[in-house]
């Protein structure tokens, strides 16, 4: 039986498991656990791209749920997955699938995956072949394939088996997929690499049987709420003066802004032409949209809450579109807005905090068709105005009237224009620019952005008729990433960059801009555009943890993160990977960055970034984002925690402080040996030379990284060519210089636990168990948590007289309601924050111990009331619990008096 050809080809396998009775549960995407195994299913387009699962809302009947499976160029599938119970303690599983298009398939199948930990070392079987799980001989992925008959699988090393039959010819593939994650891959359906037309359907099930009955079981939501699990917080966001909280006085923010003059790069670093000799970095926070206009009273009260916090700069973002508000033309200051904006930008400046800010973000909102010549109703979408900049002359016109209104524009509040202003000193041209980012969503049709691409094309084959062979110049690849057409759009993609940066670069500096500038500022950082990097001044980057997919429609429940320990795997702990962005002989930034809500594991964001950017020795950081609105900036707000608003959740504001002491203040000294990877000519025309970091890109750990268009910016460090880096002589280099360096974090990735030590800050995460941090010793229990400690008055911990000490479970919403509890699925925002009920027994060690006392603090600074605490073997001992007499706490002071 041929099952891609008819809905009535069924393939009958029977599943016995060893292991204890246990349900079995359909969730709304698909998936179906049976214990801790899930069954996946899958649609992989050509070059193995997985097709993205989008979960419709209406129910055939109970048991069933409904999918729509989407390529990068649109829906290509649906699909029926149901669940039923069956007689004899066994349950059914089927699947449907629909071609909604003409689509070419590497396979559709249901998959599980098999921890490498759990699995190595054990048996399967299939038919008369037998084997055991270990990575192949040959250095490849394949184990075994072939038509399914028979096949055992090992359920974990507890000794459960899994054992499929079948009479009917469906194929199965065992893999070893630890080049991607640390799993083997087990797939059952139909494998071959086939064209579907429109409307062909494939079906088949499975049979789930155990030596303990199974039950076919409802998905039950998850739904979080106040009690002994989840306690309530009083959070406050203002910080009382000369607090433990007050970090003000550890003089990161040195006012008024610009006193110094103006920014420059020295060395690969920022430096103040007023301060020679002495490398500037900067930590601070996005502000976005209606937060960039507070009225004159909040941004006064904003400027020295952000002081007191230790933020040293602002960036000013998506505050464009509401510059012009109500412009005829889009270009057009409104007066309102920009005295809004002017006073909250000369506040800042008045207490020591740097603005950034990018020329275009979201404008396009009001840039009609016909401000940019198109005769054409409606505004043009936001993906594509920036890529216009680069290809159509009326739209980089627009741009630059823009430019020349905003930066011309004087500040009554500081009686200085904005391009005159030495506390403005960093600028991105376009923010998230560059043509990927919306090829597949109105960017590769646009007509302008054809006739580049044929224009450009036609003009390499004059020169060389081989170039590129089989892409067509008619029409853009559909795909961005296309193998057989990435090197030919990377060159284009690359040269226009740099055109466009040249062109807009030319026209600052010709009406008086000093400011340094950057452009490119979000991956991936493929070869092309890194050579383009030329006429940048600094580079900037952006990184995401647990960045929200949106089910159904973009930016609106439900939506879906990844929610796991980012500790876990291979040794790629973010942000490691945008190492390889930073290009030698230049600054570095990352002007956004969050480790977002509601992920559980964002409690290790900030001391993981701030570490990274100290041992890399990168430049600024301003995570994104405080708030989305000039509501959301008041002390009295209550509104849920959301996926990004520092002002909203206490959890991220917690962790900043990590940042600040690792980063801004320079606790983790600089990585001394490490790589460059030489990009040239030769990078980008190499057509296996993918975009990201190289597949060892968790050695920025342990080894300073970074890329570079010539060894002489790379001076000192092991230059690997970038189309060498995966070669073993190139993983010796690598090796070489993690030698030579001496590291003050450490990981478990079995644990999915990490530690940091250093004199003054020390501490690290663990889901359950001890962190054994240099002077801090911490046991956690109840919940996994971060705990850290930093002395406060800059001296070595042991000695330090006052020190902060932060516990960190999870922060979730009062009524917020996931899927089920793996909170992967977001189905309802909560409101009042819960923090997650957990304690850690600490210890720590200080000279005179008996002369400390420890007090709860509120996140306003105050202290609370003294907690309980003892002394024994020269180290201060007390118990930090999320649970106290008042709700929540989760910061001590521990004071020498």
């Amino acid at each position: 039986m041929n099952i891609r050809h008819s809905l009535g080809a069924v393939a009958a396998c029977v599943i016995a498991f060893t292991t204890p009775a246990m349900d079995v549960v359909l969730k709304p995407d698909g998936n179906i656990s049976i214990g801790e195994r899930i069954l996946r299913p899958a649609v992989m387009q050509l070059g193995w791209n997985v097709a993205a699962v989008k979960c419709k809302r209406e129910i055939v009947t109970p048991g069933t749920t409904r999918l729509t499976f989407v390529g990068k160029s649109g829906p290509i599938m649906d699909g029926t997955v149901s669940l039923r119970q069956l007689g004899g303690g066994k349950v059914r599983i089927g699947y449907e699938f629909s071609a909604l298009a003409d689509v070419e398939l590497e396979t559709v199948c249901c998959s599980i995956l098999l921890p490498i930990d759990e699995t190595t070392g054990l048996g399967w079987r299939t038919g008369k072949k037998s084997g055991t799980f270990a990575q192949p001989a040959n250095g490849g992925i394949h184990i075994s394939s072939g038509a399914l008959k028979s096949l055992e699988l090992p359920l974990g090393k507890n000794g459960g088996m899994v054992r499929f039959t079948t009479t009917n010819k469906v194929s199965y593939l065992i893999q070893d997929s630890r080049k991607w994650e640390d799993v083997y891959t087990v797939r059952i359906g139909d494998r071959r690499r086939l064209k579907y037309e429109k409307g062909k359907r494939l079906a088949f099930e499975l049979e789930v049987a155990s030596n303990e009955p199974l039950k076919a079981a409802d998905q039950q939501p998850y739904v979080i709420k106040a009690g002994d699990e989840w306690i309530p917080l009083d959070y406050r966001r203002d910080i009382i003066e000369g607090s433990a909280l007050d970090f003000s006085g550890m003089g990161f923010a040195d006012a008024p802004a610009g006193k110094y003059g103006w920014i420059r790069n020295v060395g690969g670093h920022f430096e103040f032409e007023g301060r020679p000799g002495l490398p500037q970095r900067f930590y601070g926070v996005n502000l976005t949209g209606k937060a960039n206009f507070p009225d004159h009273a909040t941004a006064d009260m904003m400027a020295t809450r952000f002081k007191r916090l230790g933020y040293n700069t602002i960036r000013v973002h998506h505050h464009d579109a509401g510059t012009v508000a109500g412009s005829a033309d889009s270009r057009t200051l409104d007066p309102a807005s920009m005295d809004l904006l002017d006073y909250f930008v000369a506040a800042a400046i008045r207490e020591g905090l740097y603005v950034t800010t990018d020329i275009f973000v979201s404008r396009s909102r009001v840039i009609k068709w016909r401000h940019i010549g198109v005769d054409r109703n409606g505004c043009v979408d936001m993906h594509l105005f920036k890529a216009l900049c680069a290809v159509y002359e009326p739209a980089l016109e627009n741009w630059m009237a823009y430019a020349r209104n905003f930066l011309m524009h004087l500040n009554p509040y500081t009686g200085r224009r904005y391009i005159d202003e030495p506390a403005l000193p960093l600028i991105s041209l376009i923010n998230e620019g560059g043509f990927f980012m919306g090829w597949a969503r109105g960017v590769r049709d646009d007509p302008r952005v054809a006739a580049s691409w044929k224009s450009w094309l036609e003009t390499k084959r004059a020169s060389d008729p081989d170039f590129a062979p089989g892409v067509s110049a008619d029409v853009p690849p559909e795909e961005f990433w296309a193998p057989k057409s990435y090197a030919a759009i990377a060159q284009w993609t690359g040269e226009l960059e740099a055109k466009m940066v040249s062109r807009m670069k030319t026209f600052l500096r010709g009406i008086g801009c000093r400011a340094l500038i950057t452009d490119g500022n979000c991956g991936p950082h493929y070869a092309a555009m890194q050579m383009a990097t030329v006429d940048y001044d600094y580079i900037d980057d952006h990184f995401y943890v647990d960045h929200p997919e949106f089910i159904e429609k973009r930016w609106q429940l439900p939506s879906r993160c990844r929610n796991v320990n980012p500790i876990i795997g291979k040794g790629r702990v973010p942000p490691c990977s945008k190492a390889f962005t930073r290009m030698y002989g230049k600054p570095f930034t990352i002007s956004e960055w969050n480790f977002t809500g509601p992920g559980r594991y964002r409690g290790v964001g900030g001391i993981l970034t701030g570490a990274m950017a100290a041992l890399q020795d990168w430049d600024g950081l301003w995570r994104y984002t405080y708030s989305h609105s000039s509501e959301g900036l008041q002390d009295a707000d209550v509104r849920e925690p959301g996926y990004f608003d520092v002002a909203r959740d206490p959890l991220a504001q917690a962790s900043d402080r990590a940042c600040m002491c690792l980063f801004l203040r320079g606790d983790i000294a600089p990585l001394a040996d490490g790589v460059a990877l030489l990009v040239t000519r030769n990078s980008v025309d190499r057509k296996k030379v993918l975009p990201g970091a190289p597949e060892w890109s968790g050695a920025a750990w342990s080894v300073r990284a970074g890329s570079c268009l010539d060894g002489n910016s790379a001076r000192g460090m092991r230059v690997i060519r970038r189309e060498d880096a995966e070669d073993a002589s190139a993983l010796a280099d690598v090796n070489k210089a993690k030698a030579r360096n001496v590291v003050p974090i450490g990981f478990d990735h079995r644990r999915g636990s990490f530690t940091i030590v250093t004199p003054r800050t020390c501490g690290g995460f663990v889901q359950k168990g001890t962190i054994a941090a240099g002077d801090l010793e911490a046991v956690v229990s109840g919940a996994p948590a971060t705990v850290w400690v930093h002395s406060i008055d800059g001296k070595d911990i042991a000695r330090s007289e006052r020190i902060l000490l932060t516990h960190l479970t999870d922060v979730q919403g009062d009524g917020v309601k996931f899927q089920d509890e793996t909170m992967q699925v977001l189905l309802k925002w909560g409101k009042r924050p819960l923090v997650r009920n957990g304690s850690a027994e600490v210890s720590l060690r200080l000279e005179n111990p008996g002369r400390y006392v420890v007090y709860e603090l509120a996140t306003s600074g105050r202290r609370v009331r003294k907690i309980q605490s003892s002394v024994s073997e020269g180290r201060l001992r007390f118990m930090a619990s999320v649970a106290g007499p008042d709700g929540a706490r989760m910061l001590y002071e521990i004071v020498r008096e």
